[in-house]
């Protein structure tokens, strides 16, 4: 699949390397991001024009250090066509020999999946801070530090006891495509696809490069060709990605963490509702799960945190497809039967009442996105009676728009609509004089942001 997007993000890190040039010195970046959200593709591509030599280095999850010390060797021998190999022990040594290579000319390492050297050499991080702050000033070397294990990483430089905290000069996150992305993609790898198609292909990928690649590789950009692809033997590796990604993120607490999702998944929102039968208390768990985009505390548009007034709702739109379809007894029971096509059936049926979800969502992004927006969510108050979709507000230009997302238009009502604002000035009366818009968003304004 081509690149697409990502122009922000290459911006920052071509002018980390300019800084690097110009000043002399050597710096660092963090890039953080899911597994198969794109970094790697990302990093190669924001260097591969550039007059510097590009090292990569990957940190496998199951090798030796001497294994991992000698492909290190193997790439900086090959990339610097060194005569012969140095003599190194250590990934510090290794980087050693790279950060003096770099006093003559500046180069870029990358080490892909950082956060494996916890587990493969724990020292290697406080052996990276005395060679940092010693060859720093004196050497020419970006070195990016990419991983998929968000919270390892922001352990490793976020917290103060650790050897590289205050070292970054950049941090990045890297997120899946939004809606702007997601329709250029699809315009472009699948021009005759129908907003529908649009909409399932980012329910089902969430955005996220690698499963968008699956199914342009497969030619599966339609919704019936997608859904089909997804319950077949071909679609096996994009079904277990979602317990794939726990497993590894989470590890051993996995089990606590699929618990939530699950009772999300049924309809439970309140932290009360979700506490109930855990052992643990599971705020930290929520938070975790916060920091990773699939799930969010939504609150009443425009209110304070209140204790009971929010809610926990599913973000990430492939965890909402992958729960529903896939992390069921039923679904189980009818894979191991080999009942791809049952499951198709049953995906396409009630696929339309998890779309109205994802549209909202869609439409919450793109709002946010387009830059006329500040804020953006639902509101709904305290006795349930009334709830509007998407709220919206700028306060520099003193504009307030409320929006109704039907996947379907011809059931919007701009009467009942109008009651809901009425309901929602009444309890927050310093919007009455703003710039009120009012209007209903369907399937086919998808494109429209």
């Amino acid at each position: 699949m081509q690149f697409f997007g990502r122009t922000e993000e290459i911006k920052r890190l071509q002018n980390q390397l300019s800084a690097v040039q110009s000043q002399h010195e050597s710096r660092m970046v963090c890039l953080m991001g899911r597994r198969r959200v794109g970094k790697t593709t990302l990093l190669l591509k924001a260097f591969e024009n550039k007059s510097c030599l590009v090292l990569y280095l990957y940190v496998p999850n199951r090798c030796t250090l001497n294994e991992l010390v000698r492909a290190w060797l193997d790439q900086v021998v090959e990339i610097f066509k060194l005569p012969f190999p140095p003599a190194v022990q250590t990934p510090t040594d290794v980087l050693q020999v790279v950060m003096h290579l770099s006093k003559d000319a500046p180069c870029v390492i990358i080490i892909d999946e950082c956060q494996e050297l916890n587990q493969m050499d724990p020292a290697f991080w406080g052996k990276l801070q005395e060679l940092w702050d010693r060859c720093r000033q004196s050497s020419r070397t970006l070195l990016v530090m990419s991983g998929s294990i968000i919270s390892a990483l922001e352990d490793i430089f976020g917290n103060n006891s650790k050897p590289l905290y205050g070292r970054l000069n950049d941090q990045m996150m890297l997120m899946p495509f939004g809606p702007s992305d997601m329709c250029t993609i699809m315009g472009t790898l699948a021009p005759l696809a129908s907003d529908l198609d649009l909409l399932t292909v980012y329910a089902m990928t969430g955005g996220v490069a690698k499963y968008i690649e699956l199914l342009d590789e497969a030619q599966c950009l339609t919704q019936e060709k997608a859904v089909s692809y997804f319950f077949s033997n071909a679609g096996s590796w994009l079904r277990s990605e979602g317990e794939r990604f726990l497993s590894n993120e989470f590890r051993f607490e996995s089990p606590i963490y699929m618990e939530l999702l699950r009772k999300i998944a049924r309809g439970r929102s309140k932290w009360t509702e979700l506490q109930d039968g855990m052992d643990v208390n599971i705020t930290a768990y929520l938070r975790r799960l916060e920091t990773f985009r699939i799930l969010r505390q939504k609150l009443p548009f425009g209110e304070q945190k209140t204790k009971g007034s929010s809610r926990w709702v599913l973000c990430d739109p492939y965890f909402i497809f992958w729960l529903r379809f896939v992390d069921s007894i039923q679904a189980n029971t009818l894979e191991s039967l080999g009942q791809s096509r049952i499951l198709s059936q049953m995906c396409l049926r009630e696929l339309p009442t998890l779309l109205g979800r994802t549209l909202e969502e869609w439409f919450r992004q793109a709002w946010l996105q387009n830059g006329q927006w500040l804020h953006a969510d639902a509101w709904w108050d305290r006795k349930g009676q009334n709830e509007i979709d998407l709220v919206a507000t700028n306060p520099l230009t003193q504009s307030i728009g409320f929006a109704e997302v039907k996947l379907n238009p011809a059931k919007f009502s701009a009467g009942l609509l109008e009651l809901k604002i009425g309901a929602f000035l009444k309890s927050q009366p310093q919007y009455r004089d703003w710039n009120i818009t009012r209007q209903s968003l369907s399937l086919e304004d998808l494109r429209n942001i």
